[in-house]
């Protein structure tokens, strides 16, 4: 259940970081140490496995379907969201300052600032860290 729960964008609670606890400590033959190595890694195991796992597709669109579904919006503005709708399915989080980099800057060269006005800019920043917040319990 909470495997699905972070693939599908869906907040965890903390009987579901026990229950990815129990299933990575069973991987890892018992070997608490790697479970400690990937909290440290990604500051939180929900963070850790959906990293490794990444966002379902379907979850990624509904997110950000706000500017998806903008018919103002220009083709660099969709392009922009459909990269970070590629990197959340297959990275499951993407880290603000990550926009301001390639193969970001291959679409704008000055990051989301140059093709959003500034509340645009808001609110794609507060979707991203709503979805790397429900990877936290």
């Amino acid at each position: 259940m909470a495997v699905a729960k972070l693939r599908t964008n869906k907040p965890i609670t903390p009987t579901d970081l026990k229950e990815l606890e129990i299933i990575l400590l069973e991987q890892a033959g018992g070997d608490n140490h790697l479970i400690e190595q990937a909290k440290q890694t990604s500051g939180v195991l929900g963070l850790f496995v959906r990293s490794l796992l990444g966002l379902e597709r379907g979850a990624a669109m509904d997110a950000m379907a706000e500017f998806l579904n903008d018919r103002n919006a220009t083709s660099s503005q969709h392009e922009f969201v459909t990269m970070i709708v590629n990197y959340l399915t297959q990275d499951g989080v993407i880290e603000r300052g990550r926009l301001y980099e390639a193969p970001f800057t291959s679409i704008t060269a000055t990051g989301p600032d140059s093709i959003f006005d500034n509340a645009k800019v808001v609110k794609l920043f507060n979707i991203i860290d709503d979805i790397k917040l429900r990877a936290v319990a």
